[in-house]
């Protein structure tokens, strides 16, 4: 009896724990929603932090173009010895002298896609409060060139393939049936299309090379990566473009005046812009990447 009691008990005991209301549930706390990815900083504040990079590291930089320059001289010289002698032994053997045109060519272009991309990551390091020294910089441009190369030559080719395929029919079509109205209607109809989409897709894939350097991808990833943090931002990116490119101008007309005076410090400040402008276009475009890739 005292089991059966017992047992009894412990039933009850268990049938109240299970009637007992479970503990109040605490609200859940409302959370602001994070901001939109891609969401691009004004263009006044875009402006302010650029030139503020500029501000803060223009002595370094500066450094590093007299380092670039110095190295530009010396393996120009050698890129130009080269094609000087190419050119000197056409008239003996053809063929070497084809072969060191050749040479002293992709040699000017591998040295000034490694110096560029060293120039970028250099900026890009300091700016994201990782900083590399300028071996480090350089030996990143001089490894990584290659692919470099290969990626900005496919975006090219992606760019600029419907302007060239308007422009050979065009030019097969005026070859056959001459210049006339007609001919003319129907080059402007694949022309101006085409320039329309080549300046599309220029947009699209104006971050390779950020991205390239930045999160590292290589070939069409780093395409269709430009591709997608530009997406949904076109014209956004278009207007900070387009005004980048007005900058640019104006510095380029400024130059050209320059040049035409006896003034040398004309000619000076000229040069001083030009410096300036590289820098700050530099960090411009990097901020416009980052702001795309939150």
């Amino acid at each position: 009896m005292a089991e059966e009691k017992s047992s009894l008990n412990v039933s009850g005991q268990e049938q109240i724990k299970d009637m007992t209301p479970p503990p109040p549930v605490e609200p859940t706390k409302k959370v602001a929603p994070a901001p939109g990815p891609g969401k691009l900083r004004s263009i006044a504040k875009l402006l302010k932090d650029s030139w503020g990079i500029f501000t803060g590291l223009w002595a370094k930089y500066l450094l590093f173009v007299l380092i670039i320059i110095a190295i530009a001289l010396g393996l120009g010289v050698i890129a130009a010895l080269i094609l000087i002698g190419g050119v000197i032994l056409v008239k003996t053997s053809w063929i070497i002298a084809l072969v060191l045109i050749l040479i002293g060519g992709l040699l000017a272009i591998y040295l000034g896609l490694a110096l560029g991309l060293g120039v970028n990551r250099f900026i890009y390091t300091h700016i994201e409060g990782s900083p590399e020294g300028y071996g480090q910089s350089l030996s990143y441009g001089f490894k990584n060139s290659l692919a470099f190369f290969l990626v900005s030559v496919l975006s090219a080719i992606i760019i600029i393939s419907a302007p060239a395929v308007a422009a050979v029919i065009s030019g097969v079509m005026f070859s056959f049936t001459g210049v006339n109205v007609g001919t003319i209607v129907i080059a402007a109809i694949l022309v101006v299309p085409s320039v329309i989409l080549a300046v599309y897709l220029g947009v699209m894939l104006s971050y390779v090379s950020q991205n390239f350097i930045i999160e590292g991808n290589r070939g069409i990833t780093a395409i269709k990566r430009s591709w997608e943090l530009v997406k949904g931002s076109f014209w956004s990116v278009l207007i900070r473009i387009l005004l980048l490119g007005l900058i640019s101008l104006a510095i380029q007309m400024l130059n050209q005046g320059f040049d035409n005076t006896i003034y040398i410090i004309l000619a000076v400040m000229a040069y001083m812009l030009q410096f300036i402008y590289s820098l700050f276009a530099v960090a411009y475009n990097y901020f416009i990447y980052k702001d795309l890739a939150k």
